[in-house]
C-alpha cells in the first residue's frame, strides 16, 4: 500500500503498439490489489528502457509485464501486460530468458489459504511440490522435463540462454538443467548448500547469488507472527 497521504494512481495502461504477454490480457491490475512476489528485469525494447517482470498473486496469479524508462524521480513504470500461469501453479521467482521467454519457479499448486504451509511442510519431508515452467509466445507455457522440485522457489536463466538454474527449497539444493530439460536425468547437475536457497539473482561479475533459510522452522513460525 502506498504511505499515508499519497494518492493511489491508476497503472497505465500498455502501449497501443501492442501488449508484452499473453495477447487476452489487456487490463491491468489496479495498484492497491497487486501482490508481488519474486522480480526480474531485463532489457527493453530500446537502449534506454528496461522490461519488468513481477509474480503477483492478486488480482489473478500472473506474471505482470512492465516497462521502465527515465531515471530517479522522473522514472515512469509503464504496464504492458501479463501472462496468466496455468491451472494448478503459483509462482514464486521468474526469469527472462536471452529471446524473451518467462521462465518461472512452479512452487505449489495455490498460494491461497493455509495450502501454502501444508505444501511447504511436504516439500520439507521429500514431496515434490513443483517444478520449472516456461512460457513462450508461440508454444505457451510448458513443464521443463525433469525439473519436479520440493518447493521450486528462485530461478535463473543463463547468459546465453542454454541452461535454467532453480532452488529446491524443501531439498536444500540448487539444480541446473538444459534449457530443453532433463526427462531421463541426463543433464541434471544437482548442489547441496547450507541451508534453503531461496530467490536468486545474477551479480555484475557473472556470480548466481542466493538469499538462504538457515532455520526452517524459523521461518515458518513467521507465518504465524512470531519472530524466530
Amino acid at each position: 500500500p502506498p504511505p499515508d497521504g499519497v494518492p493511489t494512481e491508476p497503472l497505465p495502461p500498455a502501449k497501443q503498439a501492442g501488449f508484452w504477454g499473453d495477447p487476452a490480457c489487456t487490463e491491468p491490475p489496479a495498484p492497491d490489489e497487486i501482490a508481488p512476489h519474486g522480480i526480474t528485469s531485463g532489457h527493453g525494447e530500446t537502449p534506454d528502457t528496461a522490461r519488468i517482470a513481477v509474480v503477483s498473486h492478486q488480482p489473478r496469479e500472473a506474471i505482470e509485464l512492465f516497462e521502465l524508462s527515465g531515471q530517479g524521480s522522473g522514472a515512469i513504470l509503464r504496464w504492458r501486460g501479463c501472462v496468466p500461469l496455468p491451472e494448478n501453479a503459483a509462482a514464486n521467482d521468474v526469469a527472462i530468458a536471452p529471446n524473451g521467454d518467462i521462465v518461472v519457479g512452479n512452487y505449489m499448486p495455490t498460494f491461497s489459504g493455509i495450502w501454502p504451509l501444508f505444501y511447504m511442510v511436504a516439500g520439507g519431508l521429500g514431496m515434490n511440490t513443483g517444478d520449472v515452467i516456461l512460457w513462450g509466445p508461440a508454444r505457451g507455457w510448458r513443464h521443463v522435463p525433469g525439473t519436479g522440485a520440493r518447493s521450486a522457489n528462485g530461478i535463473a536463466v543463463s547468459p546465453d540462454g542454454s541452461r535454467i538454474y532453480y532452488a529446491e527449497t524443501g531439498a536444500k539444493r540448487i539444480s541446473m538443467v538444459p534449457r530443453e530439460g532433463a526427462a531421463d536425468g541426463k543433464g541434471l547437475v544437482q548442489a547441496p548448500v547450507a541451508g534453503s536457497p531461496d530467490n536468486f539473482s545474477w551479480s555484475s561479475k557473472g556470480r548466481l547469488l542466493t538469499a538462504i533459510h538457515m532455520d526452517s522452522l524459523g521461518f515458518l513460525r513467521c507465518a504465524f507472527g512470531k519472530l524466530p
